[in-house]
């Protein structure tokens, strides 16, 4: 499956596969521009679909290959439920450099609950992805921070049927062909692994220890080393 690292016009990789810069920023606040420039880039290709994959997402391109065709989807959450945690997501970003001054103002004038597939892994289709890029052109849509909700919002306003990949596990973001967020070390243990249930079983014993799910999640859990 051909895959490249997209980064900003200005940023570098060591990584040893393709790398395509794009037009945009490669920090935080960026993301959003930089998810319309990778859209742009895609409908100057002959592929059908898109797998956007966060860097710290472990994922199986054997698994992503098996798949039925779909116009959008992942692991769907709620903006109800972005809602309910929005303080938590500010305190998140807060501690990233470059997202000072960013806030979640808009949500207040969002009068509608939506679906989006989260960032960390989702699939798009290449009509999807040329809907999208149309409807941008000429509408106006809202100043939404997060990348992933706003492609979930627009796909909501242009009707996309969304699939939901999910496995009911207590972590954020997992399905049959990946995880995230993971850590190199992470994304090493889980190449070694044969079937999706040894991943989930290995989740289920490191993740606990990421301070991030245990406080977004309320793991209380008894921890041992």
């Amino acid at each position: 499956m051909p895959h490249a690292v997209f980064t900003g016009r200005h940023s570098n990789t060591s990584i040893n596969v393709s790398h395509i810069p794009l037009d945009c920023g490669d920090d935080y606040s960026s993301l959003r521009g930089k998810t319309i420039e990778l859209f742009k880039w895609f409908l100057r290709t002959n592929f059908d679909f898109l797998v956007k994959v966060d860097d710290d997402c472990y994922f199986d391109i054997t698994k992503i290959k098996s798949l039925p065709n779909i116009d959008y989807g992942g692991v769907l959450s709620d903006f109800t439920r972005l809602i309910a945690n929005a303080n938590y997501h500010l305190e998140y970003i807060h501690k990233i450099p470059t997202s000072e001054g960013q806030n979640l103002n808009y949500i207040k004038n969002m009068k509608f609950d939506f679906q989006y597939a989260a960032g960390g892994c989702y699939i798009i289709s290449r009509d999807t992805v040329s809907a999208i890029i149309e409807h941008i052109s000429h509408t106006e849509i809202p100043q939404i921070t997060q990348e992933d909700v706003t492609i979930g919002y627009i796909c909501d306003q242009l009707g996309v049927s969304a699939t939901d990949f999910t496995i009911q596990e207590p972590w954020y973001d997992m399905t049959t062909f990946s995880i995230h967020p993971c850590n190199s070390a992470l994304i090493r243990s889980l190449r070694n692994t044969k079937t999706l249930q040894e991943r989930i079983n290995l989740c289920r014993t490191l993740l606990p220890f990421n301070t991030y799910y245990r406080k977004y999640f309320n793991l209380n859990c008894q921890l041992s080393v």
